[in-house]
């Protein structure tokens, strides 16, 4: 099985790049990592462009105006964090530079915020974060 996910990468006005850290639970592969905004696509037939919508709506109030896609990668499932889950799966990961309006409203990430370039690369970022970051940010 090869879980798909989507990532948005959205950045303000000021160049900044929104980010949030992810909880300390049990179902989450990497507990403390930062992340973007994003998540599974619904087991439906959403396509990637809703479920990134849906996703950055969710976790960040956000409504999403344009979408265009950055990046697909996969995800080997294997955790580099020692107190993550062992239970993670292969993944593709199907990213896309978002534009959005509205007001930031975080759920389900914590601390999220916007950070330089500069800042982004000294952070303890997830495997697909860290990709985008190396090839494409």
């Amino acid at each position: 099985m090869v879980l798909p996910f989507t990532v948005a990468v959205i950045k303000d006005e000021k160049g900044r790049y929104l980010v949030g850290r992810h909880p300390n639970l049990e179902r989450k592969p990497y507990p403390g990592k930062w992340d973007m905004p994003g998540g599974k696509a619904e087991e439906t037939d959403e396509t990637f462009e809703a479920a990134v919508a849906r996703e950055v709506k969710e976790e960040t109030g956000f409504d999403v105006t344009t979408a265009k896609l950055l990046a697909v990668f996969h995800h080997s499932g294997k955790t580099i964090a020692p107190d993550a889950s062992p239970a993670t799966v292969p993944g593709i990961g199907i990213c896309y530079m978002v534009e959005v309006t509205g007001d930031l409203v975080p759920s389900e990430l914590e601390d999220m915020h916007w950070v330089s370039l500069e800042e982004l690369d000294t952070l303890e970022l997830t495997p697909w974060c860290k990709y985008l970051l190396e090839n494409f940010l």
